[in-house]
């Protein structure tokens, strides 16, 4: 983990977390929507009653407009998966990281007399 999440301010720590997550999540789920526009046909195909429906919502008139309604389905997709993928990716990392062993306390015995 950075130094900048292990130390300092707790109010710090909430502040870097949050663009953190954000900036993680958009470098998670935009190559995932670049892949699904791509290579369309490696993913299920959008039933064409939604597809019909997301164009009359969106109001697209012309080609370029549906091709920018692209994007929808694969953001979201992009996002739970990546979400997923990352969530799976930390657990992976918490289980294989060594265990610390607890340090010994001096065991002093003093006695009173």
């Amino acid at each position: 983990m950075p130094e900048i999440l292990r130390t300092g301010d707790r109010a710090m720590k909430k502040r870097t977390r949050v663009p953190l997550f954000a900036a993680w999540m958009a470098g998670a789920s935009l190559p995932l929507t670049g892949v699904w526009i791509r290579h369309p046909d490696w993913f299920p195909a959008v039933p064409p009653a939604l597809a019909h429906r997301l164009a009359q919502i969106h109001g697209a008139e012309n080609a370029e407009q549906v091709a920018d309604l692209e994007m929808l389905p694969g953001l979201a997709l992009g996002i739970p998966v990546g979400a997923w993928a990352s969530l799976a990716l930390c657990r992976t990392a918490h289980l294989l990281a060594p265990k610390k062993k607890p340090e010994m306390a001096s065991h002093r015995h003093t006695s009173r007399r």
